[in-house]
This record gives structure tokens, sequence and C-alpha cells, in this order.
């Protein structure tokens, strides 16, 4: 395994979803392909995982890397609202949950130096 540091300064999204355990591959797929490509192009983007609870059946989380805040900021929130209906239309409202956007709450995340 390698070890990765971030650059300081470094502004972590947090959404956390509550999905239908069967069809959590396929929404993984769904929020790679619609989602996490497509802001790969954008500036300050820097990266994006999804963990997928072992202990809560059905919980993902997922953690979106930017820059900095004022990168996250400045995403265009139309195109955004557009990419999540899409993805509620390709996977059904029916199957999916929102818990929470913990970088919105008291849990703000940033990377700092290590040093």
């Amino acid at each position: 395994m390698e070890l990765r540091v971030n650059e300081p300064g470094l502004f972590i999204e947090e959404l956390v979803f509550q999905i239908r355990p069967e069809l959590v591959k396929r929404y993984v797929e769904l929020e790679y392909e619609i989602m996490a490509k497509e802001l790969a192009g954008l500036d300050g983007f820097c990266g994006w995982q999804i963990w997928v609870s072992e202990t809560n059946p059905g919980r993902v989380t997922s953690l979106y890397f930017w820059k900095d805040h004022a990168s996250y900021r400045n995403l265009d929130q139309e195109w955004l609202s557009g990419k999540k209906d899409e993805i509620t239309r390709a996977f059904g409202a029916e199957n999916m949950t929102f818990v929470r956007a913990g970088h919105e709450t008291d849990r703000r995340y940033q990377m700092r130096s290590l040093a």
C-alpha cells in the first residue's frame, strides 16, 4: 500500500445515503457515471471516494475532494441539481434516502499539513 498525503487546504464534501442493500452496487455505478466522471473535468475537483458500510447494510458515504472550499462553492448549482435529478430518475427515489451532508453540519473536513 502506498501512503498518499493530500495537500493542506483540501476541502472534503461528505454525503451519506441509505440505499436498498440489494441495489448498492448499481447506485455506486450510477454515481460514478453520472456525477464523479463529470466532476473530474472541473477546475478544483481533486477526486472521489465512496464507502459502503459493512455494519449498516445499504449505508453509502460519498466523499468528494476539492482543492479548497472556494472551489466547492463555485460549483454551478443548476448543473449540480440537474445531476442529482438524473441520478434520482435513473435509480428511483424509492430506492434511496438522503441521510446527511456532513460538510454542511458541525462536521467540517479540511486537510491540514502533517508537519
